[in-house]
């Protein structure tokens, strides 16, 4: 694990222009794991086979059987996903872009196959702005390749 990731001028200028920021080695190794076989083991399950209170609405009959497969409320589902919510590093830099007034609406594991049809980011580029010299989002998705 490294250092605190600070918010430098550079990572902001990269998130102005980019819209997003690459954080290094702030996830361990094995909480990485973890949550792969998690979500891997969690999307065979059927709907009702979930541990509670673990849901998804993409398996039910409103939507099509191409789309990409999601489950909801996954903070709860294990102590590692409870850490990456709340990683000081991430945080750090959530706080920063939010103002200090960063809010978690909704924590999903999305599992796209090949047939998935696209699934788009809900509040993806809205809500942002440059305000006093800094970068400003209302809205942030967080995506762990």
């Amino acid at each position: 694990m490294t250092g605190i990731q600070k918010l430098t001028p550079e990572k902001k200028w990269f998130f102005d222009h980019y819209r997003f920021i690459i954080l290094r080695k702030v996830i361990p190794p094995d909480d990485i794991e973890l949550i792969i076989e998690l979500g891997n083991r969690w999307h065979d399950m059927s709907l009702e086979k979930l541990p509670p209170p673990l849901t998804s609405t993409s398996q039910t009959n409103n939507y099509n059987s191409t789309i990409a497969h999601w489950i909801n409320n996954v903070q709860y589902g294990d102590t590692a996903i409870q850490r990456l919510v709340l990683n000081i590093d991430i945080m750090r830099v959530v706080i920063a872009l939010t103002r200090g007034s960063p809010c978690l609406v909704d924590c999903a594991l999305t599992k796209n196959y090949k047939t998935s049809d696209d699934i788009h980011f809900h509040a993806s580029g809205q809500d942002y702005g440059v305000e006093d010299a800094e970068p400003y989002a209302g809205s942030l998705m967080q995506e762990h390749r």
